[in-house]
């Protein structure tokens, strides 16, 4: 079933995206496999009440700093 633009998702699906947006690296691949935007993973992310416990912030900042690094 293919999604029209402007057309909602769960919030159920919402939230397990973000999740497994914190776990993962390639927030890309992650985007290309669930079929939505990656500005739309950002946004969901940055939507969600639950706040990321300080441990989670610093793995973040890690994965970040190595995919960083990973490119150059």
């Amino acid at each position: 079933m293919e999604r029209r633009k402007g057309q909602r998702y769960s919030s159920q699906l919402r939230r397990q995206a973000v999740d497994r947006m914190n776990a993962c690296g390639n927030i890309v691949g992650l985007a290309r496999e669930l079929r939505v935007s990656r500005r739309a993973l950002y946004q969901w992310r940055d939507r969600t009440d639950r706040p990321i416990p300080r441990r989670e912030v610093r793995e973040l900042i890690l994965r970040k700093q190595i995919v960083k690094l990973k490119r150059c």
